[in-house]
């Protein structure tokens, strides 16, 4: 062990003190399960074999262990807490409990913070004001302006925009708003519906369906972060509502992709229509297929509703 830019530093070739910081970490994750106010979300396993304690929920903030291929980094002070960790220190207890209260009092700030670009009023009216916002500035993106001068036009709709503090957001989130919407790469909600980092919890797969992972994402941003709407966005010219269209063949993967939108299609609709029954059709099966989402729907704690972008005008319309 030696003294290195003011930590004390320990390579891997010295196995003994190796051996020492690897038992150091498991003692701390077996006194933190046990002493903690609130249980650890997690005792990790991570490189070489050590463990960390992490605990987001009581937000202790501890300090996590890590390794590189050469050196340990172990700070004098890391070195003392760790040693009366092992030794069964009396006063970690206290200690761990007065942070337990502090995270309780930090909490509401911590949501306030999140909460500092959350619209007021009705979330759908929110989306599609926000979405009028952009589709003014999308149609001045015309000919004869360059690549650059387009991108300035796009971050100009942002100068009166809103975003989360990047700290809180390491913390957690608040998402007002959920989407279903497409992969396809000009189908990007932030720049649609003007948003921030943090504001709109998002499942993207090609076709907008309603699958099972992505159900099951939608579950948890209702049944966790309490999100009020789900908003199910078809666009024009969706590849993946034409090729369910066509009769051309499919590879294995695509063809299970497609059939949910299959259901959707009527032998009278053209692309427009397709796009837009396949939306409404997806809305619908969320509470058809979870009971968590229906129960939510039913009691008012979230609205679902499906709609149709326009890639050419920017526009947002609502289909329900």
């Amino acid at each position: 062990m030696f003294w290195v830019g003011g930590r004390w530093m320990a390579s891997f070739d010295e196995r003994k003190n190796y051996d020492i910081t690897t038992r150091i970490h498991s003692m701390m994750c077996q006194f933190m399960k046990r002493k903690s106010s609130r249980s650890l979300q997690s005792c990790a396993g991570v490189s070489f074999g050590t463990k960390v304690c992490r605990n987001q929920a009581s937000r202790l903030n501890l300090q996590a262990y890590s390794f590189n291929l050469i050196l340990v980094p172990l700070s004098r002070r890391l070195l003392l807490q760790a040693a009366g960790i092992a030794a069964g220190s009396l006063v970690a207890p206290k200690l761990l409990s007065g942070r337990a209260k502090a995270a309780e009092a930090i909490a509401p700030t911590l949501n306030t913070s999140l909460d500092a670009c959350t619209p007021p009023g009705d979330p759908i009216k929110a989306l599609l004001e926000r979405n009028m916002k952009f589709s003014k500035v999308w149609q001045a993106l015309g000919d004869g302006v360059s690549p650059r001068e387009r991108m300035a036009l796009k971050v100009s709709m942002f100068e009166e925009g809103c975003q989360i503090d990047r700290l809180a957001l390491a913390e957690g989130q608040r998402p007002w708003a959920a989407l279903i919407s497409c992969a396809d790469a000009r189908v990007a909600p932030e720049w649609i519906f003007s948003a921030g980092s943090g504001e709109l919890f998002q499942v993207r797969v090609a076709g907008n369906s309603a699958f099972d992972d992505g159900i099951a994402s939608l579950e948890y941003a209702v049944a966790v972060l309490e999100v009020p709407l789900i908003l199910v966005l078809g666009h024009s010219g969706c590849g993946a509502v034409k090729a369910a269209m066509s009769t051309a063949p499919l590879t294995p993967l695509l063809e299970d992709l497609v059939k949910p939108i299959r259901s959707s299609l009527k032998s009278s609709d053209d692309l427009t229509q397709a796009i837009e029954g396949n939306a409404r059709y997806a809305a619908g099966q969320l509470t058809k297929r979870s009971a968590v989402l229906k129960e939510a729907e039913a009691s008012g704690k979230v609205l679902i509703k499906s709609a149709f972008f326009d890639i050419k005008s920017g526009e947002v319309s609502l289909l329900n």
